[in-house]
């Protein structure tokens, strides 16, 4: 396994500084996010400057593992054309820039409306997506996300087998099981099929967790990867064992990343160096 970083921790920042702070504290690959105030983000992106992108990602030995364009998908009147567009032109972001993957997450549910039809607005529009990812060479990638429409492995394994397209796949973030208090090693065995790109986030929790779907935000504080409370190197093994090999990508939202991304390197890599051996 390789480890990541995903750049949502630095908006607003040039990727090629990005990209150097990651190459001196050891990461292998990178994950670009098109979110707003991003680079990469739809509205700002030049698609002259891919090639740019790619050299620079490459000069510093880092791998251009995925790109990451979550949104919610279902909207007010259960209008899925907003979401549709930003992830299919991320999608066309991703082919430019020669990424294989492009993670997404469903979004919650509307308020006030019915579940059903939702689901099927859900449903019909991964479709579409998928479809268009497909075209260019694009896997999108269903991460189950806490609060989300696809939360459980049930949620998120009946979207991938109605979908039933080979260019949607996983991205798989085992901390939004673990803080709920859920069975995060029970969701990747039942999902695992389906599994290409993997995110690593860490906690100190202030309690135990409810075991429920029902978050409680004062109860979690994000830290450094293998700084708190999360079974990181078990997770890790459970994912070597299940044959996965590929990039497990650092993503945490913390308001001085610079200390925490170098001190998450310095923690995990000797971990992926003793699975590797």
């Amino acid at each position: 396994m390789k480890l990541g970083f995903c750049t949502s921790a630095y908006p607003g920042r040039p990727l090629v500084e990005v990209f150097d702070k990651l190459a001196d504290a050891g990461y292998e690959a990178v994950e670009p996010f098109t979110w707003e105030g991003h680079p990469c983000h739809p509205d700002s992106f030049v698609q002259a400057e891919a090639r740019t992108i790619r050299a620079q990602a490459a000069e510093r030995g880092l791998e251009l593992s995925a790109v990451s364009a979550h949104t919610t998908w279902v909207g007010s009147g259960l209008s899925t054309e907003q979401a549709l567009r930003f992830t299919c032109r991320s999608a066309e972001i991703a082919a430019d820039l020669g990424v294989r993957f492009l993670n997404t997450s469903t979004g919650p549910y509307p308020p006030a409306c019915d579940r059903f039809e939702a689901w099927d607005a859900l449903r019909r529009a991964f479709l579409r997506a998928a479809g268009h990812a497909e075209g260019l060479g694009i896997t999108l990638c269903l991460e189950p996300h806490v609060g989300h429409i696809c939360l459980t492995w049930e949620s998120t394994l009946r979207l991938l087998r109605e979908v039933g397209s080979p260019a949607l796949r996983l991205n798989f973030d085992a901390s939004h099981y673990f803080i709920l208090g859920l069975d995060h090693r029970v969701a990747l065995d039942q999902l695992k099929g389906y599994l290409v790109h993997a995110h690593l986030k860490d906690f100190i929790l202030n309690r135990p967790p409810l075991g429920d779907l029902r978050q409680d935000k004062g109860n979690v504080r994000a830290v450094a990867l293998g700084e708190g409370d999360f079974p990181l190197q078990d997770h890790l093994q459970h994912l070597r064992s299940i044959g996965y090999d590929g990039v497990v990508s650092a993503e945490f939202y913390i308001s001085e990343p610079d200390e925490a991304m170098q001190r998450s390197a310095q923690n995990v890599l000797p971990m992926l160096r003793s699975l590797a051996s």
